[in-house]
């Protein structure tokens, strides 16, 4: 029974973004190999961005006679990649589960549930871990001799470095379930946690550099210090290095023996941890007059809800306003790092529309990456009966997706722009077009994003983040919303010397908002009996 359910597992991992699945359609051949194009094209560019850290760390430990420090390196990155990317998903996974139930009702053991749904994470890690492992071994071949049995020694290591990072993110994952369970506003709580620990990620990643020449010129000092620190990184390293076969065993149990007591203890307590409902106070009925409002505002009200009652939600589709935001304090404070950047253009200056049309492509490109509308059909999943059963307008239940859209990423986008207009001393005809092509581009994304939401939904997901992170109309959207952007850059370029900033931007607002009508005229006609076909 466990190895039919890792493999029910493997095959939901793999399958992905199964758009059509709730229409019980394969996807085609086309969509199969763009899907495909994007992740190996989205891969080697992270493996490549690795590989380079890597070129310039495997020379200077090589030098100093260093060697395992190297992999050392290399495990501890792929270790905190593998932990990062299965900490917060671990706790839905693992705990909260929407088949948990279903699955305990039937002759299956709990810990062959956990099992399979640990089993998952491995295998997502090994995605997450290979952008690591494959690159820093490539460049010690070519960098450095190596040794049959370290090779055996890093390759194995590689594969059982998730079990000890799926250990540690499957108790992390419980404290987080016991947490939020506790709480009444989990969901915002969860969120401001995640946005935090994305500053803290960014934040490091911004300093990546600075430590690998930290890490270069002072590599014998942090040696010592991480192999007295962190023992399985050191053994890990001497393993793959020298091919040490005592280092090696000591790694392979620092892996297995975490893995297998934290899947021991939770198997124990699976079924209580799954099925015990906490519950809060209850709410003492206080007497009040009832506010009605009509069928419009009570459907937007609930897109409201839905969207700020979800974390997955929210972080995903709409981290692209918290980058708008991001850029735009940054500028205000930051005005002599972009004149040092790009040099004549200074804010304020006689290039004020250059400037200004740099700064429309950034937020547009934050505008692309709020995605609230391309979901908001799928999320409806199993509960699109009760929508349809309702006696109100099919029109109105899709313009209320779309308004939700707006009305949220919409300030987000006009305050952003008034701030870096502000702080960059743009005149009014400037500052006018800062405002009006990312509030284009933002109705764009409205509208095109639902447009594509009813083409591809996903209603069989079992989690919304399968619907929200690994539907086909969230990935097309984005795609489509970057590509109108850099489409639109390299038209300017080539059509520079013809035409001026100012009207150019004035013609992509255009551009966008005749792209919005089309995509709002389907919604009301044929998007309408689109929606009222799909199997609810």
């Amino acid at each position: 029974m466990l190895l039919k359910l890792i493999k029910v597992r493997a095959m939901q991992l793999l399958s992905g973004f199964t758009g059509a699945g709730s229409e019980k359609k394969k996807r085609s051949k086309g969509q199969v190999a763009l899907i495909a194009a994007l992740v190996i094209f989205c891969a080697l560019m992270l493996a490549g961005v690795f590989a380079g850290y890597f070129m310039q760390m495997c020379p200077a430990f090589c030098e100093a006679g260093i060697g395992w420090f190297y992999f050392a390196m290399a495990g501890l990155v792929c270790f905190a990649l593998c932990f990062i990317g299965s900490v917060f998903m671990s706790s839905s996974q693992l705990f909260r589960a929407k088949d948990n139930e279903l699955l305990l009702s039937m002759p299956i053991k709990p810990s062959a549930i956990l099992g399979s749904r640990m089993a998952a994470l491995v295998l997502t890690n090994y995605l997450y871990g290979a952008l690591v492992i494959i690159p820093a071994g490539v460049v010690w071949c070519i960098c450095a001799p190596v040794r049959p049995f370290g090779a055996v020694a890093f390759i194995v290591g590689s594969l059982l470095l998730p079990f000890i990072a799926v250990a540690l993110s499957a108790f992390f994952g419980w404290l987080i379930s016991l947490a939020s369970a506790r709480v009444k506003r989990k969901s915002l709580i969860t969120t401001v946690l995640s946005l935090v620990f994305l500053a803290l990620y960014m934040w490091g990643y911004s300093q990546l550099f600075s430590y690998v020449q930290k890490l270069i010129e002072n590599g014998a000092e942090i040696a010592a210090a991480v192999r007295r620190a962190v023992p399985p990184a050191y053994w890990f390293g001497v393993a793959s290095e020298s091919g040490g076969v005592l280092e090696f065993i000591l790694f392979v149990l620092s892996c297995l023996v975490p893995f297998a007591v934290a899947y021991a203890i939770i198997a124990a307590n699976f079924t209580r941890i799954t099925t015990t409902n906490r519950g809060f106070k209850k709410i003492k009925y206080r007497e009040k007059n009832l506010r009605a409002s009509g069928t419009r505002a009570a459907l937007l009200k609930k897109e409201y809800r839905r969207f700020t009652a979800s974390p997955a939600y929210m972080l995903n589709a709409g981290l692209g306003l918290v980058f708008m935001l991001m850029l735009a304090v940054f500028l205000a404070i930051k005005q002599d790092m972009f004149t040092e950047i790009f040099g004549e253009l200074v804010p304020g200056g006689e290039e004020s529309s250059t400037v200004t049309g740099l700064m429309c492509a950034g937020l547009c490109f934050c505008a692309v990456m709020t995605l609230i509308s391309a979901p908001s059909v799928s999320l409806e999943g199993s509960k699109l009966w009760i929508l349809r059963s309702v006696p109100v307008r099919t029109r109105d239940v899709l313009m209320a997706k779309a308004l939700c859209h707006l009305t949220i990423a919409l300030p987000f986008s006009v305050v952003a722009s008034v701030i870096i207009a502000a702080a960059m001393h743009l005149g009014a005809a400037n500052t006018a077009l800062l405002i009006l092509v990312p509030a284009s581009a933002t109705i764009f994304c409205a509208f095109s994003g639902l447009f594509l939401n009813l083409m591809f939904p996903k209603l069989d997901w079992l989690n919304e983040v399968s619907a929200v992170k690994q539907g086909a109309s969230t990935l097309f959207a984005m795609l489509i919303g970057m590509g109108s952007v850099v489409i639109l850059i390299v038209l300017y370029v080539l059509l520079s010397g013809v035409i001026g900033m100012k009207l150019y931007l004035a013609l992509c607002a255009v551009f966008y908002l005749v792209l919005s009508a089309a995509a709002y005229l389907y919604i009301r006609g044929p998007g309408c009996r689109r929606f009222e076909s799909l199997p609810a």
